[in-house]
């Protein structure tokens, strides 16, 4: 009797694990279509937020993209309910998370801090910040980790995607400049 209740215990474990799974995976491949389908970086930020709001209970979450000359180029900040306040970040977490390009996690008294520096081969394109429960920081940071990565990678795509879209505008517009002098020739 003890064996198979041993055995529905685990059973009902690995069912919720692998739903768990399944969430991630769909909530990951949601989060890369949404980035790359976005218009402006503002709105791809967004939906970065969003994700890793749904991701686990936070406090406050927020992000920030940067130029490669460390100027802000797009930033969103969410607070508990997942309404948009006007950012404040914490700039000393993200700085140190930047530079040193790894992920830092901070834990007080009552509440911990997360920040995931969103990287790729590339560059450093921003930091993604969590301010959390302390009950709730270690459970979810495997998730958060492969959130930041895969958003990282689809921000990369999506920049290279709107950068080549420019120079194929300017080669458009540098073709229309060069078929009439060349009728004219």
């Amino acid at each position: 009797l003890s064996s198979q209740a041993a055995a529905a215990i685990e059973s009902a474990w690995l069912s919720h694990e692998l739903r768990n799974n399944l969430a991630s995976a769909t909530q990951l491949y949601q989060l890369s279509f949404h980035v790359i389908q976005s218009q402006e970086l503002t709105e791809a930020a967004r939906y970065i937020a969003e994700a890793a709001q749904k991701v686990c209970t936070a406090n406050s979450t927020g992000i920030i993209l940067l130029t490669p000359d460390k100027k802000v180029e797009a930033e969103v900040q969410l607070d508990s309910n997942g309404l948009h306040i006007s950012p404040a970040h914490p700039m000393e977490l993200v700085n140190r998370a930047m530079d040193s390009g790894q992920s830092i996690f901070l834990s007080e008294q009552d509440t911990s801090s997360i920040c995931f520096p969103l990287k790729t081969p590339m560059r450093t394109y921003g930091a993604l910040w969590l301010i959390l429960p302390s009950r709730n920081s270690s459970r979810y940071a495997t998730n958060l980790q492969t959130m930041a990565n895969q958003a990282a990678v689809a921000l990369e795509r999506s920049i290279l995607l709107a950068e080549s879209r420019q120079q194929a505008r300017e080669l458009e517009a540098a073709y229309r400049e060069l078929e009439p002098t060349y009728d004219h020739t």
